[in-house]
């Protein structure tokens, strides 16, 4: 940590804010002080262009790239009584950068498998865990996973599908609201442009707030089926074909 004084106000920087190590991110600034940085002519060659999205200051070696962001995502709960169907949180949106800046031409496609039956169990929370916690065992009580699939289209001619364990959580607030937060670790199935044939991990942990959250099971329904806005921050974490064992 290193301090500097401006006179009426100090402010403490760390290292740890330098995450990437480009020419954008080895400075250091803060929310209100962003800059908008044009983006760079050869963003084809990287998603979202090198300046953007990528951190390989993140990175454990050269082989391995990784992609920070968010999307901003419209989700509705799809096929609630249709019959021979299950219904699903279906999602819709954009991505953008840590900044908030939107990628032009980008898109984030999502299913997530709902159980009505069960959704009073997403307001239940594991117990406390036993110390020492480097050791077994791992109680996971209220811990019950789905299965979802993303798709990232970059804008730039390059895309990413995942697919793999999503947990969902809701917390009642005492505004009278509630907090849905849902988390998830990937497995990225296939892709197009310079990710055609590439292996890694994607996860995500993103939220909702709704103001009023109903008491009845059906009003909660209702509330889900006529949509809501999410914001999610991603970690893609990939090795592209060339880098591979033919």
């Amino acid at each position: 940590m290193t301090q500097q004084s401006t006179g009426a106000t100090r402010d403490i920087i760390s290292d740890d804010l330098k995450l990437c190590g480009c020419s954008q991110h080895s400075h250091y600034s803060f929310p209100d002080s962003v800059v908008d940085y044009p983006r760079t002519q050869n963003q084809t060659n990287t998603s979202g262009g090198a300046l953007s999205i990528e951190y390989p200051r993140l990175s454990i070696v050269s082989a391995e790239q990784v992609l920070v962001f968010c999307s901003e995502d419209e989700v509705v709960l799809t096929d609630v009584n249709v019959a021979g169907k299950t219904p699903y949180f279906a999602s819709d949106g954009y991505l953008t950068e840590l900044s908030g800046r939107k990628l032009q031409g980008s898109q984030i496609l999502a299913a997530l498998p709902v159980n009505i039956s069960v959704l009073g169990e997403t307001f239940k929370w594991p117990p406390v865990q036993r110390e020492p916690f480097s050791q077994l065992p791992v109680d996971a009580t209220n811990v019950d996973v789905g299965f979802a699939r993303n798709s990232f289209d970059f804008g730039d001619g390059n895309s990413i599908v995942s697919v793999g364990a999503a947990l969902p959580k809701l917390l009642l607030l005492n505004d009278g609201g509630a907090m849905f937060w849902v988390t998830s670790c990937q497995l990225i199935t296939q892709g197009t442009g310079k990710f055609a044939g590439a292996r890694g991990i994607q996860s995500f942990a993103g939220n909702s707030y709704f103001p009023v959250w109903p008491s009845l099971p059906e009003g909660q329904v209702g509330v889900l089926t006529r949509g809501f806005k999410a914001k999610i921050h991603r970690c893609i974490r990939v090795v592209l074909k060339e880098s591979q064992v033919a």
